[in-house]
């Protein structure tokens, strides 16, 4: 059986096409000032760059702070210790932030372990109890699940909150 050129080229549109209509997956967006995520009170998805600390203590008294901006950045402060360092930030999809932690270096000859932290815009509930409702345009704050790259050390989860500029 032989087929035309012209019915060949069809073919070939048709699959062309097919693939390029087919949905994709949402590119990541990595330091990317103007990226969004969907929260509830705004179809547009709210700025997830800026700054945030945590709710609550990491380990022992170590407390993080992190800003999400083209060069990202954190320090963990307590116990006598400041320890500072770079990190990058991809938004995944539409609600999801997942963050590398470099290795840090802190005062009294001490250092900070990479990590990774995955974290998600806060539900409209979970604003208004960390009455963070205001500028609808910037997300109020992140629930982020922290993992260390030290074996045996446990994952924590808390609430990052941004902080006021």
């Amino acid at each position: 059986m032989r087929l035309r050129l012209p019915a060949l080229l069809s073919a070939a549109v048709l699959a062309a096409l097919a693939a390029f209509a087919a949905p994709q997956p949402a590119a990541a967006q990595t330091n990317n000032e103007t990226a969004r995520v969907v929260v509830p009170d705004n179809p547009n998805g709210a700025l997830v760059a800026g700054c945030y600390r945590a709710d609550r203590n990491l380990y022992g008294p170590y407390r993080l702070t992190f800003c999400l901006k083209r060069s990202g950045t954190y320090q963990a402060v307590g116990g006598g210790l400041t320890c500072n360092s770079r990190l990058t930030w991809t938004v995944e999809g539409k609600r999801r932030v997942e963050v590398d932690l470099r290795r840090g270096t802190c005062n009294r000859n001490k250092a900070w372990a990479a990590a990774t932290m995955s974290c998600r815009a806060l539900t409209r509930e979970q604003e208004l109890l960390l009455s963070l409702l205001g500028d609808r345009e910037k997300l109020g704050g992140l629930r982020c699940t922290y993992t260390p790259s030290v074996q045996g050390e446990p994952v924590r989860s808390f609430f990052a909150i941004r902080q006021k500029t």
